[in-house]
């Protein structure tokens, strides 16, 4: 049951906090302000030049793009199977109707009552599905206003989530990745900024050839006898046929939403985590759809998947998500588990430069279970924005047994170190607070009975209001 929690401290762990030189301890990945490599804004700024005739237009659609992928959501169910199906129902039961020797007012109350029922359940499931079009990149125009609109957010999110990777697993190094929905390249930015030179094999698919032809362009810059395949980029259309796991990183930025219901996302997951021999990323935007995506992911995995893969991060367990359940316990949608970056818009050349500003994100990754652990693994991810007062700072973790906690680092009661961590700590990081230690450890600091009064609560209570405090 989640509680307000004492935030409990053992000599050992007191000596950890010594060891990883805090607060720059090993669970921070908050990142500064990320802009665009320069050689990559320099070359989408030339291919822009050349459509100087259409430049107005393409930056009009990028608007609508932007404001178009922010509303909408994630389809939970195939809308066109689903209508069908119930066409069919409708159809199926008319043709019968007419075989029948009822008189033909019965006849036409029959046919009535079946176009409602039809009526109810095509609404039941467009509610359900959501306002989910397809979006289709058919034309080079069409290209060139999606990276407009999404290639700053895109990379600075993807660096994001590399750098959990690359802060934690020192000896990983990237040296065939497989990028489902490629689209402008964002991914190959940021490993290159991460792993540069690392990475021999790109196996990039898109859809869209449009897509794969920008990217390159954009790869190539001024070199004019760029050849992609001796870079290692090999573009395609669709996933790799064979399921051997050739590849150390396997990743979908932004695409499983682009699927058209569960069915097609199950397909494309099997793909994924049969053709890794390492890490599995699945990044998408920071809304409550995306966050019950995740846990339809994480569901899948730990089923499916569940023998040879961990989850890494954001989530320190397989479990199910306690701040959904949460939702459901309280009926309130507002507990989302999403990260936060800070990164500068695209600066499109002759125009002014737009101040910085903050990408929300959901994203997990997952890793193939290995013999050696991390020993930070088990320290529970910050899920809420911490609440920074004057004298104590408020966090509300997420814990490897599932479950979510409210901790109060004031500055007086605990040991200076705890408390500059605690205030240096920013959204989506982990920190370093390990499992509640048993009755025989000795503490220092506080234990259970210097507990203040009402910390004890129920899950009712958890996450309330606490500006007052």
């Amino acid at each position: 049951m989640a509680a307000k929690c004492a935030f409990l401290l053992s000599r050992r762990t007191l000596s950890a906090y010594t060891e990883l030189k805090l607060p720059e301890h090993s669970g921070r990945t908050t990142m500064r302000c990320l802009r665009l490599p320069g050689t990559i804004e320099e070359s989408i700024n030339k291919i822009l030049l050349e459509e100087k005739s259409t430049l107005q237009r393409i930056k009009l659609n990028a608007e609508r793009i932007n404001s178009f992928l922010n509303a909408r959501v994630v389809p939970f169910a195939n809308s066109k199977k689903s209508m069908l199906s119930i066409l069919k129902w409708k159809t199926d039961i008319l043709d019968e109707l007419e075989k029948t020797t009822l008189s033909s007012k019965e006849k036409e109350q029959w046919y009535n009552d079946v176009n409602n029922e039809a009526k109810k359940m095509q609404k039941i499931i467009r509610e359900s599905v959501g306002l989910w079009t397809e979006m289709k990149y058919e034309t080079h125009t069409d290209c060139l206003s999606y990276t407009l609109a999404r290639s700053s957010q895109n990379y600075a999110v993807t660096v994001r989530v590399f750098n959990e990777i690359f802060s934690r697993d020192q000896n990983f190094s990237p040296r065939n990745v497989l990028d489902f929905g490629s689209g402008c390249g964002s991914v190959i930015w940021a490993l290159h900024s991460l792993w540069p030179g690392s990475t021999d094999t790109f196996y990039l698919t898109d859809p869209s050839a449009e897509f794969n032809d920008l990217s390159c362009s954009i790869l190539a810059g001024d070199d004019t006898s760029f050849d992609p395949t001796q870079a290692g980029l090999y573009y395609k259309l669709h996933l790799p046929i064979s399921e051997k796991p050739v590849f150390d990183l396997t990743i979908s930025a932004y695409s499983l939403s682009e699927l058209s219901g569960p069915q097609a996302r199950r397909s494309v997951l099997q793909r994924l985590f049969r053709c890794s021999s390492d890490y599995v990323i699945i990044i998408e935007n920071g809304t409550l759809r995306s966050h019950h995506l995740m846990e339809e992911i994480r569901e899948f995995v730990s089923v499916t998947f569940g023998e040879t893969y961990d989850i890494f991060a954001p989530c320190p367990h397989l479990k199910p998500c306690p701040l959904l359940l949460l939702n459901l316990q309280k009926q309130k949608q507002r507990y989302i588990c999403r990260n936060e970056v800070k990164y500068m818009p695209f600066a499109l050349k002759n125009h002014t430069q737009s101040n910085s500003r903050v990408e929300k994100f959901t994203y997990l990754i997952f890793k193939r279970k290995t013999t050696s652990n991390c020993s930070y693994h088990l320290w529970p991810r910050i899920v809420q924005e911490p609440k920074k007062r004057g004298e104590h700072v408020i966090l509300r973790l997420c814990h490897s047994d599932g479950d979510v906690s409210e901790t109060i680092v004031s500055k007086g009661k605990y040991p200076k170190l705890v408390y500059k961590a605690a205030r240096k700590s920013e959204l989506g990081e982990r920190f370093p607070m390990p499992p509640a230690p048993t009755e025989d450890e000795s503490f220092d600091g506080v234990d259970g009975q210097d507990c203040e009064p009402g910390t004890q609560d129920s899950t009712e209570n958890f996450f309330d209001d606490d500006e007052t405090r």
